[in-house]
């Protein structure tokens, strides 16, 4: 029986709504999708599983199906597994003879059916940008994130020209702020300037957006509270304390924004968005989930671009929103900024928008440690062969990385980036079959 896979794997990120099915984790572990093509019979995808936190060789997955080891990733170490059933129809179609043992308390749950009952009603993007830019207008940039642009390497213009405002923090932590303070408790420097803020209260900020705009509903981030203080609504906005940067398409409109939070490791950047679903109600077949936010909404998935004063051919392709905005201004090329290295589909549905612009080459520039990180590798090939199929000359961005992680890094630091040809870099690495 002749076969073989065809393409590359199709990789995802587990999520909070789409955990690993096997740890239930909503992080750090993949689901991936191979195709096959068989001599006979038509070709057949096949569903894999990258979990960090499993090793053995037969697992009850947390969905209730039975996962059966497949492989260790040479990459990483993370092992691969595949669902029992599917693991002998594969094996089936392959003409491979080999009996699966399956634990005797092996059952499969069915799932419930997941039903959304909010409404998201996201505004115009028209009217997102004139809410946004205005938003903005009344924000400031306080001195720890101004410092903090500073000590990068960004001088006084680009931070002024970046539109990077600062996320002041909500009335709840003000007042635990100032409890504190009156307690006669040391407060710390960031609790200090978080007193002394220069911003206004988000709901002095919110007050001024709604006395211009009126109603905010479909603007992601602002949200309807309620006051038990007078039994009245009042609109706000969420999320935690950070520098707020604006995200803009093709077109020039600011669509949204993106937030990198202050004091914190992981998930640094989030989207500046008001929508969180709880399963407000479930039977016996069906779970239905509600937003939190009353009036809120969530910000659409989507590549921003920059584009400099002068008409260029290039395009960088990178993630990151610092980066972008240092692309532009220290190299003068446009830059598209994709928020995850596996959610470039906009920038393929712009193609021809960007042809009509001039662009004839892109210069894909993820960060150095794509080597090590499969999933950051694979995305980049799925969008290499995405840009050639549209017929665009391509050129990776490379750097010793000593240097730094990102080519904001590497630009920052006044050293040059080398662009090699995509044959040239397509020879150079191994691509690892599943």
């Amino acid at each position: 029986m002749k076969f073989e896979r065809i393409g590359l794997p199709s990789m995802k990120k587990v999520t909070r709504h789409n955990p690993c099915p096997i740890c239930g984790k909503p992080d750090w572990c993949f689901t991936s999708t191979s195709t096959y093509t068989f001599e006979e019979g038509p070709d057949e995808d096949f569903d894999f599983l990258g979990c960090r936190r499993t090793t053995l060789d037969q697992v009850a997955g947390e969905d209730g199906n039975y996962y059966v080891f497949t492989k260790e990733s040479k990459k990483d170490g993370m092992s691969i597994y595949e669902e029992v059933h599917q693991r002998a129809r594969r094996f089936k179609r392959m003409g491979i003879d080999e009996n699966i043992k399956v634990s005797s308390d092996y059952q499969v749950k069915t799932s419930k059916k997941r039903i959304s009952v909010s409404d998201n009603n996201l505004a115009a993007v028209e009217k997102r940008d004139e809410v946004y830019r205005y938003f903005l207008e009344l924000l400031q940039l306080e001195d720890e994130h101004r410092k903090g642009l500073y000590h990068e390497g960004w001088d006084l213009d680009q931070i002024e020209g970046s539109m990077f405002k600062s996320v002041p923090p909500n009335g709840y932590t003000i007042s635990q702020l100032i409890k504190k303070k009156k307690s006669g408790a040391e407060l710390t420097e960031y609790e200090m300037s978080s007193l002394n803020r220069k911003n206004l209260t988000r709901k002095k900020i919110s007050e001024k957006l709604y006395l211009k705009f009126g109603d905010l509903t479909g603007v992601p981030g602002f949200y309807l509270k309620h006051s038990n203080y007078n039994n009245e609504n009042y609109w706000t906005f969420t999320g935690g304390q950070g520098m707020i940067m604006p995200m803009f398409d093709i077109h020039g409109k600011i669509y949204g924004l993106r937030v990198r939070v202050d004091n914190t490791e992981k998930n640094k950047y989030k989207w500046f968005s008001s929508f969180y679903e709880k399963l407000d109600s479930e039977n016996e077949t069906e779970q239905y989930f509600k937003n939190v936010y009353a009036n809120g909404s969530t910000q659409p998935l989507q590549i921003s671009y920059r584009f400099p004063d002068v008409q260029t051919n290039f395009l960088v392709v990178t993630e990151g929103e610092k980066k972008q905005w240092i692309v532009v201004d220290n190299k003068g090329l446009a830059c598209a900024n994709i928020p995850g290295v596996s959610s470039f589909s906009t920038i393929i549905k712009d193609i021809d928008k960007l042809k009509e612009m001039g662009i004839k080459f892109i210069i894909i520039a993820y960060d150095a440690d794509k080597s090590e990180n499969t999933h950051v590798l694979t995305a980049e090939l799925k969008l290499i062969k995405a840009l050639l199929e549209a017929g665009f000359e391509i050129y990776i961005a490379g750097w010793d990385e000593k240097l730094g992680k990102g080519i904001d890094d590497v630009l920052l630091s006044g050293n040059e980036i080398q662009y090699e040809p995509l044959l040239d870099y397509l020879n150079s690495i191994e691509v690892e079959e599943l």
